[in-house]
């Protein structure tokens, strides 16, 4: 099993979609820019000011984007801001000195990506937290549920943070806090407050979530089974270009499971999984799937995959219609897996609670 990696929880100081939305501007932003007539004419004003060495400009900037619903979209914008943040840090301290919770908040992210640092940063994303912060109490549960530098894993102390924050709406808190319930670390094991805690970062739009909730109506567990709200869940998450999310879509194309069985389809996302694979395993059940299918499904296939667009649940123009072959791919019979390769890899919930990294 990979674990998560240090580098992994420094980045979570960095960009997190689904936080705390409504301080998306903050305040820098004067009365008169609020007659701009858009989002964008008014994050343009601020970011104008954030250039123009306006310290509380790059504040409002970093949050800005570490709140945006997409992190793979806004990372490298959150990264600079947080680096010209870093040459402020004496207005900071002194921001975060007088108990600005957002000070503390962007000191602590700046020193934590120091191990030397890391008491310190506890420090202030504590000071933050205890203020009510909740961006800076999901940050604090997410340390200690997986450990960093010298910060021993404390899944009960992480729960602590993560309720708080996610009583806030933070929806990676909601997120955790469901795996929690789900796994009963640092809580009372409990699918059913997994599943409602899942359903409310889902709902939110993090695809993460949505493959969670997914996954539990996909196999009965904290939620009646339901395959066709299991699909409708997985397509979400597919929809924003998660390469788990795709993989559950292809798997239900396979399966035929809350939609006609269709392997012309189920391939087609299973390659627009494979794209972003770094070990390889959507790209084994892609060809796994590819060997079944006759050269004129293939082509079709890649085509479709070809044609996808970030934002499109469906391929093609008739989901109605089935690709069968002479031997469909069956669910399993035992386990949590979705679908086992020729090799012997799965696609399991597992997957789903470790964060789709390898079991």
């Amino acid at each position: 099993m990979k674990l998560y990696p240090v580098a992994l929880i420094g980045a979570l100081l960095i960009p997190i979609y689904g936080c705390e939305p409504k301080s998306s501007l903050g305040a820098a932003t004067t009365a008169a820019e609020t007659n701009a007539t858009t989002q964008e004419e008014r994050l343009a004003q601020l970011l104008g000011k954030a250039d123009a060495g306006d310290k509380q400009a790059a504040l409002d900037a970093y949050l800005h984007y570490i709140n945006l619903p997409s992190y793979h979209d806004y990372h490298d914008q959150s990264e600079k801001w947080l680096k010209v943040l870093s040459g402020y840090q004496d207005w900071l301290t002194d921001k975060a000195d007088h108990g600005n919770s957002q000070a503390q908040f962007a000191l602590g992210a700046i020193l934590f990506k120091d191990s030397k640092q890391t008491s310190k940063s506890i420090n202030w994303l504590t000071k933050a937290a205890e203020q009510g912060y909740a961006q800076a109490q999901y940050h604090l549960g997410f340390i200690y549920l997986y450990g960093a530098h010298n910060v021993k894993i404390n899944p009960a102390k992480a729960a602590e943070w993560l309720q708080k924050s996610a009583a806030s709406g933070v929806s990676h808190a909601q997120y955790h806090l469901g795996q929690l319930y789900l796994t009963g670390k640092g809580v009372t094991k409990n699918p059913n407050k997994a599943a409602e805690w899942y359903f409310k970062a889902a709902d939110q739009g993090l695809a993460s979530a949505q493959s969670a909730l997914g996954s539990m109506y996909n196999n009965g567990d904290g939620v009646p089974q339901d395959y066709s709200k299991a699909f409708g869940w997985f397509q979400k998450a597919a929809a924003q270009g998660d390469a788990f999310g795709q993989t559950l879509v292809g798997s239900s194309y396979l399966l035929g499971e809350g939609v006609p069985r269709n392997q012309v389809h189920a391939y087609a996302w299973f390659n627009l999984a494979a794209g972003k694979d770094s070990n390889g395993l959507y790209r084994e059940f892609r060809d796994d799937i590819g060997a079944r299918l006759t050269p004129i499904q293939l082509a079709e296939a890649q085509r479709l995959a070809s044609d996808w667009k970030l934002g499109d649940m469906w391929l093609g123009d008739d989901e109605s219609a089935q690709s069968s072959t002479s031997n469909p791919i069956k669910r399993q019979s035992t386990g949590t897996a979705f679908i086992v390769s020729k090799s012997g890899h799965a696609i399991t919930n597992e997957h789903v609670v470790k964060g789709c990294v390898e079991v």
